[in-house]
């Protein structure tokens, strides 16, 4: 009897470690607070607040501004931003933004608005999964076969802070994978032949 129980605690705990682990960002509700100003409201005495709401309140000009106690703290500029995403354990947030077809997303301190870990640009599909950040490999077509391409990017979640980090090796197998071709990281684009088919290859520079 003893012996399962010390099975079960163990358990439990390694149970309770791997949750720690993850950083679990929870997408927020944005309510209007007047025409033009939002808010998200984070606990009694915290709160974000969005200036220049647009008028379905799914985008905000800008700035954001950490209110604690009914007084600002500090502001976030940027560009365009269109979600928030909140990890109540590790106190910071996701801030999702764009300029034009490009964006990027960071993580920032909900105690002073301080940028934590790296800044995640992206100018594909991006997706939030457990543990980590997917920017899909970026592509415009030049004609019929040919691409201006760019490589993929994968950000890991790092342990306790749930700062950004990117992770080279990851990235280079989310391009292969998605376009056929091995990419550089970098923010350059590349020409892609028949990018995403069996075809794929590196066009001429």
């Amino acid at each position: 009897m003893l012996k399962v129980s010390l099975m079960v605690a163990v358990l439990s705990q390694a149970v309770i470690s791997r949750a720690a682990d993850r950083c679990h960002f929870a997408n927020v509700k944005v309510t209007a607070k007047t025409s033009e100003l939002s808010e998200v409201v984070i606990s009694p005495s915290k709160k974000i607040l969005l200036e220049g709401a647009s008028a379905d309140r799914k985008t905000h000009e800008g700035p954001l501004w950490l209110e604690v106690k009914g007084q600002k703290v500090c502001k976030i500029d940027g560009g365009i931003f269109s979600d928030i995403y909140l990890n109540r354990s590790a106190n910071v947030l996701l801030v999702k933004e764009y300029s034009g077809s490009c964006g990027q997303h960071r993580i920032l301190s909900l105690k002073d608005c301080s940028p934590i870990g790296e800044v995640a640009e992206y100018c594909g599909d991006a997706s939030i999964l457990e543990n980590k950040l997917v920017n899909e490999p970026p592509c415009e077509p030049l004609d019929m076969h040919t691409s201006s391409c760019s490589s993929g990017r994968v950000f890991n979640f790092s342990k306790g802070s749930c700062g950004l980090k990117l992770d080279p090796k990851a990235s280079v197998q989310l391009t292969k994978k998605k376009l056929g071709v091995e990419l550089p990281i970098d923010k350059k684009s590349y020409k892609v032949l028949y990018p995403g088919t069996p075809k794929a290859a590196l066009g001429a520079p």
